[in-house]
């Protein structure tokens, strides 16, 4: 929300808490996806246990959690 806000209004009190530049900007993207893939999958009736096991097995799930913890400097 800060960053939406922070690069439509060009608010400054916004740019030390929204997330600027590519790696954010891709943090971010993958992480809303996987929000919206979890989202579709509940929205078709799998159950919780079962997203979350399919989340649990995943490389690419498992490479997006991992990468977007890391510490990034």
């Amino acid at each position: 929300m800060n960053t939406r806000n922070y690069l439509t209004h060009y608010d400054p009190e916004l740019k030390a808490v929204a997330k600027i530049g590519l790696r954010d900007l891709f943090n971010l993207m993958q992480r809303l996806k996987v929000l919206l893939e979890v989202s579709f999958l509940n929205e078709l009736g799998l159950a919780d246990t079962t997203i979350k096991q399919m989340i649990l097995r995943s490389q690419a799930y498992q490479y997006i959690f991992e990468w977007s913890t890391a510490d990034r400097k």
